[in-house]
This record gives structure tokens, C-alpha cells and sequence, in this order.
């Protein structure tokens, strides 16, 4: 029970820091934080396991606040973990902090950034691959809201965690029925979203959100069944305030000064307990280290090429020499000459199908481990993941896309399948380096590029063979 009542504490501290943090900021979002700080407490301070000194310590397990609003929550977690001093708190959505409104990796354990809703669970998915490539023991926790459980990339996710059986993922979702403007599609229907989440192979278990004793048990038991795991805690928006507890209309709405004072005659003074001697620390894992070049050797070509071919012949060279370089295709390889890749290195290439969303999120999630995923569809299919390209940039990720079948060179084909769109569409991501190769030659010379550049990459292929520009080499 003394654990039990100290979670409770913590928990009662992470609200209170939401709410002085929102208040001081004059904007956020306190109420979706009050609904899952018991769930935050008993994540960060009674199951996950972690380095609170090393971000990057590959025995950690991670974390991916896939409801982004809900920031002051995490940056609370982190300052009572002794990451950031409490004090800091108060600078929330200042221009010169690291702690926006919404997460990026401006603050070193943010490994993605979210805010964009429907796209933490991709993330999670790519992290919990590159966890099981590494042979880690450590797991992958997926914190969502259930209003953005109506997006299709979450149960583009579900179906992807569940085909690639990653026992080692455990999405909690905070089911708090209130979305921005109306109660949520399901509200308080948990039996409905375990309903779902079971068609897609999961494992769903329904909790009380606000019974610390629930938390812990579901987080225990998660994984157990070889599946991944959907917590589905029913919780309530607001939760501790009575003024503004399940009601509508208090979305991204800071307390006044006069509200706040309210506001904590009802929840108390900040409990006295340290929140550091709960932090658990991971058992020592290190991962192994290959020798890894971005040289490899180039083909000689001598007749005219498709740069599509081209670009396999050069992502399969390139693996032969890179271990940290992986692929994801979305189901188009033996057009993108990725299959090249996957013959060769089957334990290194994942088959997305046809879901370019949860595609990109879940390059993301790998390059966020420190691999190199070169992501491969066609560029017309690209347009359907441009905000999931988008906020690959803001989160600075690593990720190398690779749109193929260009222009009207594949005119029989029609305009469905004419990437048209690509160049307007990648020039104005920030950072974002866009390649298109003349020939087979430039071709293998921009993946070698790509790949040692830090940083999102485009790279753009042609169907068509067309005739060789430069010599072998250059």
C-alpha cells in the first residue's frame, strides 16, 4: 500500500505542476493531463524501466506521448524524475524553452514529435522493431488519447504491431470521452475499443484509469499473451477539479488565477514525496556495434537504366556494408528493385503493405533507435503521408524516402500514378534534402549521399530506362 499511496502523490504533483504550468503559460491543454497523471505516474514511476541520466541508454524502454496537448504532462513527469528542475517548469511554450506546447525533440528525450494526432503509435511500432533487432530487453509505451483513436493510422498501427507480433509494445490509451468540440466517438464505450483493438490481434485490457492498483496490474500482465497490448483506461477530463471535471468545453483552456487558487483548494498542497527514488533503473544492456561505411561499390553500367533499379542495386550495396541502414516498403519492392534488399537482409526489411502512413511513423520509430530506414513506395502514394513527412522533419529524424514511378514517363498508367506532386510537396519540409538523379550512375551516388547526410532525405526514381550521363565514378 505505501507504493500504492505514493503514486498517488506523484500523481497529485504532476497535476498540480500541469496546472500551475498552463496558468503561468496563459495557454495549454491542463485538462487531458489531469485525466491521465495517474497513468503518467505509474508509467514513469512504477513500470517502465530507465536511465534518467542517459536519453540514448539502449537498456531504456520508451516512451512516445502519442497525445501531444497533453506536454505539460510529460515535462511534469520529467522535472519530478529529476530531468528538468521544477523550476523550469514554468517556462512552458516560452520561445527561448525546450518545453513546447506540443513535444519535440528540442528536449533530447523526445524521440519524435507529436501534436499531429493518430501518429505515436506508428512511432512506437518502428521502436519496438528496432528494440527486438537490437535483442533488448527493453519495451516500447504508447501513451494515446481515444479521440485520436479515430484516425486510420492507429489502426494501421494495430494491424502492423500485431502481424509483426511485438509482444514488447504496450499502448495505453486515456480514454477521457471529451474531444476538442464533442464527446468522443465511443465517450465511456471501452467494451467498443477493446472490441477493436481484439479484431486487430490484440491484447485489450480495460481498466480504471484512476485506481493506481488497476494501472500497475494491467502494466504487469502486458506482453505476457505474445501480443501487444492496448490498456484502455477509463479516466475522466479534468479529473481532481469538480468545476471542470467531465465537462465540455474546457479543451486547451488554462485556468484564470482566480480558478487556479479554486482549483487547489480542492486538490491540495504539492504531497511531500520523492518522486526520484521511484524512478526504476534498466538491468545493463549494450548494444552491438558493426563496422559500418556509407562506401560501397558502384555498378558499371553500361546500357541505359531505370534509376529505380538503380536505387535497389545501391540500397542492396549499400547493406552489405551498413548494418544500421534497414528497409521499409510499401508493398510496391519489386517496382522500387527494394526486394533487392529484402532477399538479401530479411531480418532488416519490413513489409508496411499498402498503409505509406504508418509507413513513414514507423521509419521514424527506427531511425529514433539509431537505425537508417530508406522508405520506398511510389511517389504519387507519398501525398497521402505528407503530414506524417511533415513531422518526421520537426522531429529532426533520419529517415531516407524513396519516391519512385515520377512525372508522365509512366503515362499508360494514367494520372493516379504519376508522382506529379512529389517536388512541391518535399521542397518546403524544413531541412529536408531533395535528390533527383539523372541516371544510374547519379542514382547510386545519391543513396550513398543520403544515407552518410543527417537529416530527411528525398530521393526521387524514374520507371523509365534512360541513357547513362556520367562516366563510372564520378
Amino acid at each position: 500500500m505505501a507504493r500504492i499511496d505514493d503514486l498517488r502523490k506523484i500523481a497529485t504533483r504532476l497535476r498540480i505542476h500541469s496546472l500551475r504550468m498552463t496558468t503561468v503559460a496563459g495557454s495549454g491543454h491542463p485538462t487531458t493531463c489531469l485525466s491521465a497523471a495517474d497513468i503518467a505516474a505509474c508509467l514513469f514511476f512504477g513500470e517502465m524501466r530507465w536511465n534518467t541520466k542517459d536519453p540514448f541508454d539502449p537498456a531504456n524502454d520508451e516512451f512516445v506521448l502519442s497525445k501531444g496537448h497533453a506536454a505539460p504532462l510529460l515535462w511534469a513527469a520529467y522535472a519530478e524524475a529529476g530531468i528538468i528542475p521544477l523550476e523550469h517548469l514554468l517556462d512552458l511554450r516560452k520561445i527561448s524553452s525546450d518545453l513546447e506546447g506540443h513535444p519535440t525533440p528540442r528536449m533530447k528525450w523526445v524521440k519524435a514529435a507529436t501534436g499531429s494526432l493518430g501518429q505515436g503509435l506508428s512511432v512506437g511500432v518502428g521502436m519496438a522493431l528496432a528494440q527486438r533487432l537490437d535483442k533488448s530487453p527493453a519495451r516500447t509505451f504508447v501513451l494515446l488519447g481515444d479521440g485520436e483513436c479515430a484516425e486510420g493510422q492507429v489502426w494501421e498501427a494495430a494491424n502492423a504491431a500485431a502481424y509483426w507480433k511485438l509482444r514488447n509494445l504496450v499502448a495505453v490509451v486515456d480514454v477521457n470521452r471529451l474531444g476538442q468540440s464533442d464527446p468522443t466517438m465511443h465517450q465511456h464505450d471501452l467494451a467498443a475499443l477493446a472490441r477493436k483493438f481484439r479484431a486487430f490481434g490484440w491484447d485489450a485490457v480495460v481498466i480504471d484509469g484512476h485506481k493506481v492498483d488497476r494501472i500497475l496490474a494491467a502494466l504487469k500482465e502486458a506482453g505476457k499473451k505474445g501480443k501487444p497490448t492496448a490498456v484502455l483506461a477509463r479516466t475522466l477530463k479534468g479529473k481532481g477539479v469538480s468545476f471542470i471535471e467531465d465537462k465540455n468545453g474546457w479543451h486547451g483552456k488554462p485556468l484564470k488565477a482566480d480558478e487556479l487558487a479554486r482549483a487547489f483548494e480542492e486538490i491540495g498542497c504539492l504531497p511531500d514525496v520523492d518522486s526520484r527514488k521511484f524512478v526504476h533503473k534498466p538491468k545493463p544492456f549494450h548494444k552491438k556495434k558493426a563496422a559500418s561505411s556509407f562506401d560501397f561499390p558502384r555498378t558499371n553500367y553500361k546500357e541505359k537504366t531505370a534509376t529505380r533499379l538503380a536505387y535497389g542495386n545501391a540500397l542492396l550495396s549499400l547493406g552489405r556494408v551498413n548494418p544500421s541502414v534497414v528497409a521499409v516498403d510499401g508493398d510496391v519492392k519489386n517496382s522500387t528493385y527494394a526486394d533487392k534488399f529484402f532477399e538479401a537482409f530479411p531480418g532488416r526489411s519490413f513489409q508496411s503493405f499498402i498503409a505509406e502512413q504508418n509507413m513513414v511513423g514507423v521509419g521514424m520509430g527506427l531511425a529514433a533507435k539509431g537505425y537508417i530506414p530508406f522508405i520506398a513506395t511510389f511517389a504519387a502514394f507519398l501525398t497521402r503521408a505528407h503530414d506524417q513527412l511533415r513531422m518526421a522533419a520537426y522531429s529532426l529524424s533520419n529517415i531516407k524516402v524513396c519516391g519512385s514511378h515520377v512525372g508522365v514517363s509512366i503515362g499508360e498508367d494514367g494520372p493516379s500514378q504519376m508522382g506529379l506532386e512529389d517536388l512541391a510537396m518535399f521542397r518546403p519540409i524544413p531541412g529536408c534534402v531533395v535528390l533527383y538523379p539523372g541516371d544510374a550512375v547519379s542514382s547510386e551516388a545519391c543513396v550513398a549521399a543520403a544515407a552518410a547526410h543527417r537529416g530527411m532525405v528525398y530521393l526521387r526514381t524514374s520507371r523509365p530506362a534512360t541513357p547513362i550521363l556520367y562516366p563510372a565514378g564520378e
